[in-house]
């Protein structure tokens, strides 16, 4: 209080702010990002290992398919079912077939003695171009160093690339009520400059003056006559390829047939058998007999396959349901339609697409 009685009010000074708690803080709540970033990647990872087929191992079991364990002689199963594509089919790894998943089985056979030949199974409408010529490469290279028989069984599907695939083997066989042939190349793009008009939008591309078919395909204009006589030429050259290797695979049948029957058209197994397309109608105990006669073995010769082992969710399911595997059930309706990556080039019979 001052003399004449008023009073001054003095300013408090405000509280010092501790720098030590900011970055207490922070350490606090970095420590816990970083545990929940672990636990994140951790949760992850076990779905993975929980529903992947072999989890992330990528190793291969034995299974038995047809007989008795022994000592003795094997012949061995090799699935090419649904698309033909490159790359990894993820989860559903079964409803599509890859180059890398074929070699990883052969490979398997190369350091297995007791295997006397292969029985190729067929379920396929075909897929890539590149997917299908590598997976046909690998069939080929392993008979030529083993010197062990394939015998192939087509079942619902051995079309295009699947046809094309099989031309590895040394007989063929296909199921009465089978659909093969297909032989021919198809490159399918989409064009949306009609919808562009629609929308109000539009497109500028720049070109170099040395690169004026850099944008060919373009899906917003129209195709010039150069640009489609370029494609058409790509796939000629594809097609004679097909041509040579089922004229290679199919020894009873003259270049000229072959090009007769090799129209693009499908045929019933019926009409693949008189064209010669494959040499006999029937089942597959039949298939798997003709390949027992050329390997040399006895009836009583069991039929393995390698596959990924049960994942532990599938393992759990199949408590449930037995003799079905998850990844088998799920991938037959849900990743069946998927396309192929790569060139956009296929070998595939385009009438199996019901999308």
């Amino acid at each position: 209080m001052n003399d004449d009685g008023s009073v001054t009010m003095r300013p408090v000074a405000a509280p010092r702010r501790r720098s030590g708690g900011f970055w207490f803080l922070a350490f606090v709540f970095g420590t816990i990002g970083i545990v929940m970033l672990f636990l994140i990647l951790g949760i992850l990872g076990m779905i993975g290992t929980v529903l992947m087929p072999g989890g992330v191992s990528g190793e291969l079991e034995e299974v038995l398919v047809e007989g008795e364990w022994g000592s003795g002689d094997k012949l061995l199963q090799v699935a090419v079912t649904g698309m033909i594509m490159d790359g990894g089919g993820g989860l559903f790894g079964d409803a599509v077939t890859t180059p890398g998943g074929v070699r990883r089985v052969l490979e398997r056979a190369r350091e297995d003695d007791s295997i006397r030949g292969v029985l190729l199974v067929v379920n396929s409408p075909g897929g890539g171009v590149t997917a299908s010529d590598t997976i046909l490469d690998e069939l080929k290279r392993f008979k030529s160093e083993t010197d062990l028989p394939i015998v192939a069984y087509f079942q619902d599907l051995a079309a295009s690339g699947g046809y094309y695939v099989a031309m590895a083997a040394d007989e063929i066989h296909a199921h009465p009520t089978n659909i093969t042939g297909s032989i021919g190349v198809i490159l399918r793009m989409l064009n949306y400059r009609g919808l562009y008009e629609k929308l109000g939008l539009s497109e500028t591309t720049i070109l170099s003056e040395d690169t004026p078919f850099k944008d060919m395909g373009s899906p917003t204009r129209e195709m010039e006559p150069a640009e489609r006589a370029q494609f058409e030429a790509i796939i000629q050259e594809m097609y004679e390829r097909f041509v040579d290797v089922v004229d290679a695979g199919r020894p009873n049948l003259d270049r000229e047939r072959v090009e007769a029957v090799a129209n693009g058209s499908i045929y019933s197994a019926g009409q693949a058998l008189e064209n010669g397309l494959v040499d006999a109608l029937g089942y597959r105990h039949q298939a798997l007999a003709a390949l027992r006669t050329r390997a040399g073995v006895d009836e009583g010769t069991p039929v393995v396959a390698y596959e990924p082992p049960l994942s532990l969710l599938e393992t759990m399911l199949m408590k449930v349901n037995p003799g079905a595997r998850t990844h088998e059930r799920v991938a037959a309706t849900v990743t069946e339609r998927l396309l192929p990556s790569g060139s956009g080039l296929l070998y595939l019979w385009p009438g199996f697409d019901r999308s």
